[in-house]
């Protein structure tokens, strides 16, 4: 499922894609001296580069909610993997769909349509996200090659929906690294390029997620 409250999209630094917020609600935790502004308070500033943008860009952020034989998952797609499933950028939604802000909850069929397709993710994990209670994860990669979702598929040990085992250590987290001890197929579709996205969040170690069939909200 699509989980909406996080958006699908956002105003970005054309330097460094980072989010970009109105000078008026930007807050620099570092900079002692408050209600300053050396500008308009309409003027954007990236909250990366923490100064006022001379570019920005619309760019694809969506969360979704996915499963497979092995459980279930919150998962980050970025820029790069949301534009190669959609065949369309992020501006060209907003233009078809009259989107000013990324406040207005409106999600594109193009981006709905993703509900019940089937991909095999490549997902980045880090220390931060193994202690999380419910992880979010970056996809690095993705592909729906029949090839490589029969492969996963079958190398999958199917387990008890993970989100129902209150009583048990399990996590999606556990099961990834179970499930990806042998090399998988080389993903090779939808790679992100390494200045579209954010790059703090990058992990110390990367393991393959198996098959994934999205579903419906309940």
């Amino acid at each position: 499922m699509i989980q909406e409250e996080e958006g699908w999209w956002y105003l970005g630094c054309k330097k460094c894609s980072k989010k970009v917020v109105k000078e008026s609600e930007f807050v620099d935790l570092d900079d002692d001296t408050k209600g300053k502004s050396n500008g308009s308070v309409d003027q954007l500033r990236c909250t990366k580069c923490n100064e006022i943008v001379k570019g920005i860009r619309s760019i694809f952020r969506l969360q979704v909610r996915v499963q497979d034989e092995s459980g279930t998952m919150s998962l980050s797609l970025f820029n790069d993997e949301v534009q190669s499933l959609t065949g369309r950028s992020a501006y060209q939604l907003c233009e078809k769909y009259r989107l000013k802000s990324a406040d207005q909850q409106v999600f594109p069929k193009e981006i709905t349509d993703l509900v019940g397709k089937r991909l095999a993710f490549k997902v980045s994990i880090d220390e931060y996200n193994q202690k999380k209670m419910l992880p979010v994860f970056t996809v690095l990669r993705l592909s729906d090659d029949v090839d490589i979702l029969t492969a996963l598929t079958a190398a999958v040990t199917p387990v008890k929906d993970l989100e129902s085992q209150t009583d048990e250590t399990v996590t999606p987290t556990n099961v990834l690294k179970s499930t990806a001890s042998s090399p998988p197929p080389k993903i090779s579709s939808g790679k992100r390029n390494s200045d579209s996205e954010p790059s703090s969040e990058c992990s110390k170690t990367k393991k393959a997620m198996l098959e994934i069939k999205m579903e419906k909200n309940p």
